[in-house]
């Protein structure tokens, strides 16, 4: 994108962000976190207001809106060339890799719960624990 779209584009993103965000609060969305979050993300990358960086910030944003709504974060794959990816298969492997995510955690809590809980579990407990 050329250098003096950048700051419009980014107001335009961030007005859609605050609006969806409104919208969402109100229950007048049609758009499921994980399909806007994965949208924003591509979104971000595309406008590519860094010269390096872009897929880093955009995972960033991504998971600081997730953290906010109290969603799990996602594995991402790289981000930075999924740009190309059609917007739906995108959006499916990204809520995919969330649903792939809370199937893990609630793996770890049905471990936690019979007492048998895995080397990986432990150590989610922990980081939890020492983060809390």
């Amino acid at each position: 994108m050329a250098t003096r779209r950048v700051e419009k584009e980014l107001q335009i993103l961030i007005d859609d962000v605050n609006n969806w965000l409104q919208d969402l609060l109100k229950g007048t969305t049609k758009i499921s976190p994980s399909q806007k979050t994965a949208d924003i993300q591509r979104w971000f990358v595309a406008i590519h207001p860094f010269g390096d960086g872009n897929g880093r910030m955009s995972r960033f944003i991504q998971d600081m809106i997730l953290e906010a709504l109290n969603l799990p974060l996602p594995a991402s794959a790289d981000l930075q060339n999924d740009i190309f990816t059609e917007k739906s298969e995108y959006r499916s492997a990204f809520a995919n890799s969330l649903k792939a995510s809370i199937n893990y955690l609630e793996s770890c809590l049905e471990q936690h719960e019979k007492k048998t809980v895995s080397k990986p579990c432990e150590i989610l407990k922990k980081v939890n624990d020492e983060t809390h």
